[in-house]
C-alpha cells in the first residue's frame, strides 16, 4: 500500500508529466485553481449583498407595521453588512509588495551592474530595474506591475552576500543567467497571480477576524484546505521552471560554468547549514548580542579548504538524495540530469570544484569600493532579524547556568545539568563528548539523546536517528522536536516511507501536546491536586518570574493530577493580586504561563473561583512567593 508521501510524490510526477506533454491542459488546470481562489471570496461577497437586500426588504415590511425600534435594529445590521462588504471588496485590491532588502543605488557596485547588464543584453532582455543585496545564501527574481493590477512590470533581482562570497565572477554570471531565464520565461507572473489569490482570501480572513467563530465558519476551513492545495498543485510547474531556467543558463554561459556553480552552491550551502551556522548559534550561549562580523567570518570559512571526509559525505548524500516532496528547487542529481550532466557528480570531480575561495577572488569584489559599506548595512539587517532568537538562546543559556547548582534533582537530571551548557553551546567536539558522558551512564535520558542527535545531524551521521528516536520515545515534551528533526532529515533525502512513518508519529505527538495544552489551560475545582514537585532551582526561577509582575502579592503552587495525559506532570499557580487582580489581564496571565520554568496553569484568585482557590490552598498552605510591601 502506498504511503502518504509516496502518493504525494506520484501525484507530483503525474503533474510534471502533464505540464511537459500537455501544457495547455496543465495551464487550464491552474487557471481553474486560481479562479477557485477568487470564486470563493466572490461567493461570500454575493452572499453578503444578498443578506443586505433581504434585510432592506425586511425593514420596508417592518416600517409598514410601524415598529420603529425593530427598523432601527435592522438598519444597524445593514450598516454592519455594508462594512463587511467593503472589507471583502478591499481584499481584491491586493498590491504585490516590493522586496524591502537593500537597493543598489545608481553609481554603486558598477562592476556588478556591468555584469548584470551584459547578461541581460546577451539574453535579449530589457535591463533589470532594481538590484537588491540581502543576507541570504540565494538569488531570486520577481516582477511587480507599476500600478498594482496593470502597467509594465518592474524587475527586481535579489542577490545574497553569502552567494557573492561563495562564487567566482564567472560562476556568478551563470547564476545571473539562471535568474534571467525566469524573466524570459515569464515565470514570475505565475508566482505573482498565485500570490494575489493567496493574499485575497488571507485578507478576507483578516476582515472577518472580529469574530473568531464567524471567521472559522466562513473562511477558516477554506484557508486551510485551499492553501495546501494551491501549494501542491503549482509545485510541479515551479520545478519545471527551474529546469527551464537551468537550460537557459547553459545556453548563455556554457555547461561547465553552470555545473561548477551547481556544485559550489550545493556544497557550500551544505557546509553553511551543517558547520558554519550551528557554530554561530552556539555563540548565543556566551554573547548577549549576535556577532557584528558574521560575514567576515563567513568569508574566512569559505576560504578554508574542506576536508576530504566532508566532500565524500556530501557526494554520497547528493548521489542518493531525491527531490523532497515539499521543495520547488529540484535535487542536484535531477538538475544535472536535466542539462545532460548526470555523470559528473563524483568525489574526484568535486574535489577540484568545491575548494576554498579567497575573498579577493569572489564575486563580492564586483561591488567595488562600496562593498564594505554595503556588507555592513546587510550585517545590520541580519542582526535585526536574528536578535529575537538570539535573545531566547542567550536567556536559556543563562537559565541553565543559574540552575546548574541545584542538588535536589534525580541523579540523571543532575548529571545532565552539570554538562547541559557545554552540550548545547560548546564547540561540536566538546558538546558531543558532554552529551555522550551522560548517555554512557543513563542511555535513555531524553535531553541528552536529543542534544547528541542534533549534534550528529550537523555532521550528517546516520547514528543521529537512533538518539533522536530514543529522545522521542522517552519524554513527551521532547518528542515533537526530535521527530521534526527526523522528518526533515528523511524528506531532504526523499526517503518517503521513512518520512511517512515519522510524520505519523509526529502527528500523534502534536495531538497529545494539544490535548495537554487544553488540559493545562482549563483547570477546575473538580481536578485532583497534590503537593508541588519542583526542584529548588525551578522554584528560584519561578520566583524571579513572579517578581517581574508587580501586581502579584502572593502565589500558591500545587501539582495537578490530570485524567488526560497522566504521564505529563503539570502544576497550577494560584495568584493573589493587589487591587483585586486589576492589571492581570489575559495577555499578562498567558505571558506568565509561558515564562514559568515548568508547565502550569495560572489562576487569579477571586470570588468566581473561590472553591478552586480553597482546594489549592488546602494542599499547598504555604505560598511559594510573597512580595514585599
Amino acid at each position: 500500500m502506498a504511503t502518504r508521501d509516496d502518493r504525494i510524490r506520484a501525484r507530483l510526477a503525474r503533474l510534471e508529466q502533464e505540464a511537459r506533454e500537455r501544457p495547455r491542459r496543465h495551464a487550464l488546470r491552474l487557471v481553474a485553481l486560481l479562479a477557485l481562489g477568487y470564486g470563493y471570496p466572490l461567493a461570500v461577497l454575493a452572499g453578503s449583498v444578498g443578506v443586505i437586500g433581504a434585510t432592506l426588504g425586511l425593514i420596508k415590511y417592518v416600517l409598514r407595521g410601524s415598529d420603529a425600534e425593530l427598523a432601527v435594529f435592522l438598519g444597524v445590521a445593514v450598516l454592519v453588512e455594508l462594512i463587511v462588504v467593503a472589507l471583502i471588496l478591499r481584499t481584491f485590491m491586493v498590491k504585490l509588495p516590493a522586496p524591502n532588502e537593500y537597493v543598489l543605488k545608481p553609481g554603486e557596485g558598477e562592476p556588478l551592474r556591468a555584469l548584470i547588464d551584459g547578461a541581460t543584453a546577451r539574453a535579449g532582455l530589457p535591463p533589470v530595474d532594481v538590484v537588491h543585496i540581502y543576507e541570504g545564501f540565494n538569488a531570486g527574481v520577481t516582477q511587480i506591475p507599476r500600478y498594482g493590477w496593470w502597467g509594465r512590470s518592474r524587475s527586481h533581482l535579489l542577490l545574497g552576500v553569502p552567494l557573492l562570497m561563495a562564487l567566482s565572477p564567472e560562476d556568478f554570471e551563470a547564476v545571473v543567467a539562471h535568474e534571467l531565464g525566469h524573466l524570459r520565461g515569464g515565470h514570475a507572473r505565475m508566482s505573482w497571480w498565485a500570490y494575489r489569490v493567496h493574499r485575497t482570501w488571507t485578507e478576507l480572513g483578516k476582515a472577518l477576524d472580529k469574530s473568531k467563530r464567524l471567521q472559522r465558519v466562513v473562511i477558516g476551513w477554506f484557508v486551510e484546505r485551499y492553501g495546501a492545495l494551491l501549494e501542491r498543485e503549482t509545485l510541479a510547474l515551479r520545478r519545471l521552471h527551474e529546469y527551464e531556467a537551468d537550460r537557459f543558463s547553459v545556453e548563455q554561459t556554457g555547461q561547465s560554468r553552470r555545473v561548477r556553480a551547481f556544485f559550489r552552491i550545493a556544497f557550500l550551502g551544505y557546509r553553511l547549514e551543517r558547520q558554519f551556522w550551528p557554530g554561530i548559534v552556539r555563540l548565543a550561549g556566551w554573547d548577549p548580542v549576535p556577532p557584528g562580523d558574521v560575514f567576515a567570518r563567513m568569508a574566512d570559512f569559505f576560504a578554508t579548504e574542506p576536508g576530504e571526509n566532508t566532500i565524500r559525505r556530501w557526494v554520497s548524500r547528493a548521489q542518493r538524495a531525491r527531490t523532497p516532496i515539499t521543495a520547488d528547487h529540484p535535487a542536484l542529481c535531477d538538475r544535472l540530469a536535466a542539462i545532460d550532466a548526470e555523470g559528473m557528480l563524483s568525489v574526484e570531480r568535486c574535489r577540484g570544484l568545491v575548494g576554498g575561495i579567497a575573498p579577493e577572488s569572489a564575486a563580492l569584489a564586483l561591488l567595488g569600493e562600496d562593498g564594505p559599506r554595503i556588507v555592513s548595512l546587510v550585517t545590520m539587517r541580519w542582526k535585526q532579524a536574528a536578535i529575537g532568537r538570539w535573545r531566547l538562546e542567550h536567556g536559556y543559556a543563562r537559565h541553565i547556568e543559574r540552575r546548574a547548582a541545584a542538588a535536589d534533582e534525580p541523579e540523571a537530571d543532575a548529571a545532565w545539568r552539570r554538562v547541559e551548557h557545554t552540550a548545547l553551546f560548546g564547540e561540536a567536539d566538546e558538546a558531543q563528548a558532554a552529551a555522550g558522558e551522560v548517555l554512557a551512564r543513563y542511555p535513555d535520558h531524553a535531553p541528552a539523546n536529543l542534544a547528541l542527535g542534533q549534534i550528529l545531524l550537523e555532521q550528517d551521521e546516520p547514528a543521529a536517528l537512533g538518539y533522536l528516536d530514543r529522545a522521542a520515545a522517552q519524554d513527551g515534551k521532547f518528542a515533537a522536536r526530535a521527530l521534526t528533526a527526523m522528518l526533515e532529515y528523511h524528506r531532504d533525502l526523499g526517503e518517503d516511507e521513512a518520512a511517512t512513518r515519522v510524520a505519523e508519529r509526529l502527528h500523534l505527538a502534536e495531538r497529545r501536546d494539544r490535548q495537554f495544552d487544553r488540559v493545562l489551560a482549563s483547570v477546575s475545582a473538580r481536578d485532583a491536586f497534590g503537593p508541588a514537585e519542583l526542584s529548588a532551582s525551578e522554584l528560584d526561577e519561578l520566583r524571579r518570574v513572579l517578581y517581574r509582575h508587580a501586581r502579584v502579592r502572593s502565589a500558591y503552587l500545587a501539582r495537578r493530577i490530570a485524567r488526560a495525559a497522566p504521564e505529563r506532570t503539570s502544576h497550577v499557580l494560584l495568584l493573589r493580586c493587589r487591587a483585586g487582580g486589576m492589571g492581570m489581564n489575559e495577555r499578562t496571565v498567558a505571558s506568565l504561563r509561558e515564562e514559568a520554568p515548568v508547565p502550569c496553569a495560572v489562576v487569579v484568585s477571586g470570588w468566581s473561583n473561590r472553591r478552586l482557590g480553597a482546594r489549592i490552598r488546602r494542599v499547598a498552605p504555604v505560598p511559594v512567593f510573597e512580595a514585599g510591601d
